[in-house]
């Protein structure tokens, strides 16, 4: 139950990995992380893509809208038409209307200074680069459209160091600090492609509303991403972003109704030195495709001064469907109090917690494969009401622990949850899929069954139980098959009203050698071949009943089709039998270990850096 220690980190090391080229997500099929039978969930599995730092600019047709047009000329522009003017190499905007910009322009920006107006700019085969700030600056309007002109390719570059000694720049705000930046509403759109590189701080950086709707955008940046202040949706873009820092924030504190980030209908990858997408209040994923690598990955060098979490969100991480895949150092589905799954087809790297969440889990649908964790799903309570769900964990497959309290300290690094008691695990349908070096369910309350398939694979080491609780453990429904370690390990509580086999004392299976449970009359209950070696086996059906006697079976064959251990169809051959129970309580065992006998208090104080 207690962490390992954790190795030093470089967070120079996460930023080469972040700018190194392209990256392709780990996708090899690890013994530990991919089951027979589970090869819908790991074809989700998507690479990890980077900006294309070689493009050229090329403009799309003309532009029929424009109220103004402006062509940049390396050091200069031709103006047509009013609301803009030349100031030194700046292009100022200070009247509302539509400006098409083409042309290239060595060391210049764009500034819109234009009241309380709205100001649309169509980007045309624009190549923009600045040296001494951002490439494109909003400084004051009513609201502004960026619009990547049909066809057109558009790149932005700003300076390395800022110099905000001119009259649009704020020394004392650091205003601007990227590439892109914006002080009101901003929407980003066009069936062009526009390309930002943020040389010096962030790449794009609203500081309200910022709406990314039907673009293609790549964004490099030293710092963060893509920043909304406010809030972000991205809705039916393309996108790529590589980050020193954040890929995708929405960052506001002072409202719990802002800080939101909504993707749908979108196709993104996101390659982060710290969090892949960070919202600071809900972070909703409707629809879409999106890869996701943050921190170096799983595999990478924890820091406890940085967060790289997948997905974040301060209050609310919900995901309706889409598909996900992300590669994390930390967490790979992160809230500090709720997160919420109906959806989806999810797949899951992380160096610490798959999905966590300070309160609840809630999963209701989806496909999700938890392929490497240090401890798979982890909240206060998690309920399971559909879905089927594959964890892989190097600790334990499920834990249920008190509140975490870190997350309003501000400072990052892996989880710690605080000691506590309570919280409950429940299962109400669905189907749960546990491979676990640890407890593979452990709960510091209780447990409770009545729908669903938990097929459970827990340790073959010492100190750890397969069934782990502190509270109660009962099983009124659903299917339970559980194997491993005989050692720490715990049984349904006496007060379930479904039946339970607990088949121990003999001297044990290897992995992959079949666990057949019979009865009196040959019925097969279950056949199911487990992914360890084993010497403990616990099994929970609608088909148990009192006054009954069920064989148990180790070994021998099957002809059927076997889908995430369980065989269906076909005949089993027998192997070696184990032992004959009549069932004439709620857990029938051969054994001593019964309810809360041979358990152990699991969850508590588990030690690490705190939580942000």
């Amino acid at each position: 139950m207690i962490r390992n220690a954790f190795k030093i980190c470089s967070l120079f090391l996460a930023l080469i990995l972040c700018f190194s080229g392209c990256y392709e997500a780990r996708q090899s099929n690890e013994s530990s992380g991919v089951w027979e039978g589970q090869a819908s969930i790991e074809a989700s599995e998507t690479k990890i893509a980077q900006p294309d730092t070689n493009v050229t600019a090329t403009s799309g047709g003309n532009v029929d809208s424009a109220d103004t047009t402006i062509t940049l000329k390396e050091s200069t522009a031709e103006i047509v038409g009013s609301g803009a003017k030349l100031d030194g190499n700046d292009i100022v905007i200070t009247k509302g209307g539509t400006y098409a910009v083409s042309g290239k322009l060595s060391n210049g920006r764009i500034i819109v200074y234009a009241g309380n107006v709205s100001v649309k700019v169509v980007l045309n085969g624009a190549d923009i680069s600045c040296n001494y700030s951002s490439a494109f600056y909003v400084k004051k309007a009513g609201k502004v459209t960026l619009t990547a002109h049909d066809g057109s390719v558009n790149i932005l570059k700003d300076a390395k160091d800022y110099d905000y000694t001119d009259s649009y720049s704020s020394q004392s705000n650091k205003n601007p600090d990227a590439c892109v930046y914006c002080d009101c509403d901003l929407v980003l759109n066009g069936a062009g492609k526009l390309v930002i590189c943020g040389n010096s701080q962030n790449g794009l950086t609203g500081k309200s509303v910022l709406e990314i709707e039907k673009i293609n955008l790549e964004v490099t940046a030293i710092g963060h991403g893509i920043t909304g202040k406010d809030s972000l949706a991205l809705k039916g873009t393309e996108f790529i972003v590589s980050a020193g820092k954040d890929g995708l924030r929405s960052n506001e504190t002072a409202n719990a109704s802002l800080g939101t980030i909504l993707l749908k209908e979108s196709k993104g990858s996101i390659t982060a030195a710290e969090d892949g997408i960070q919202a600071e209040t809900t972070l909703k994923v409707e629809s879409g495709s999106y890869a996701i690598q943050s921190g170096g990955g799983s595999d990478g060098v924890p820091n406890s001064q940085i967060s790289a979490k997948g997905l974040k969100g301060g209050s609310l991480v919900t995901i309706l469907g889409g598909t996900i895949s992300s590669d994390s150092l930390d967490d790979a589905i992160h809230s500090n109090k709720a997160v919420e799954i109906s959806g989806g087809n999810l797949t899951l790297k992380s160096g610490d917690d798959g999905i966590h969440a300070d309160s609840d889990v809630n999963i209701s649908g989806g496909n999700i494969a938890v392929n490497q964790s240090y401890e798979g799903l982890e909240a206060t309570n998690i309920t399971l009401s559909g879905g089927n769900i594959q964890v892989t964990a190097s600790d334990d497959g499920v834990n249920i622990s008190g509140g975490d309290g870190s997350g309003e300290l501000g400072r990052p690094g892996m989880d710690r949850f605080m000691s506590s008691t309570g919280g409950k695990l429940v299962v109400l349908a669905g189907r749960l899929s546990i491979n676990a070096e640890g407890d593979g369910l452990d709960a510091n309350g209780d447990i409770e069954i009545s729908g669903g398939t938990v097929i459970v694979n827990g340790s073959t080491r010492g100190g750890n139980g397969v069934l782990d609780y502190d509270g109660s453990f009962t099983v009124t429904g659903g299917i339970l098959i559980a194997v491993g370690s005989s050692d720490m390990a715990q049984t349904p509580s006496e007060n379930s009203s479904q039946n339970s086999l607990v088949y121990t004392n003999f001297s044990g299976g290897t992995a992959g050698s079949l666990v057949n449970i019979q009865s009196s009359d040959g019925d097969e209950l279950i056949t199911f071949s487990p992914l360890k070696d084993y010497n403990w086996i616990c099994y929970s059906s609608p088909d148990i009943k009192k006054g009954e006697s069920y064989t148990a079976y180790i070994g021998g064959g099957h002809t059927g089709k076997q889908s995430g251990g369980i065989y269906s169809g076909g005949k089993y051959t027998s192997g070696t039998k184990i032992a004959e129970l009549t069932v004439s309580s709620a857990v029938t065992s051969n054994g001593s270990n019964k309810g809360e006998m041979g358990g152990h208090h699991g969850g508590m104080g588990r030690p690490g850096g705190l939580r942000w």
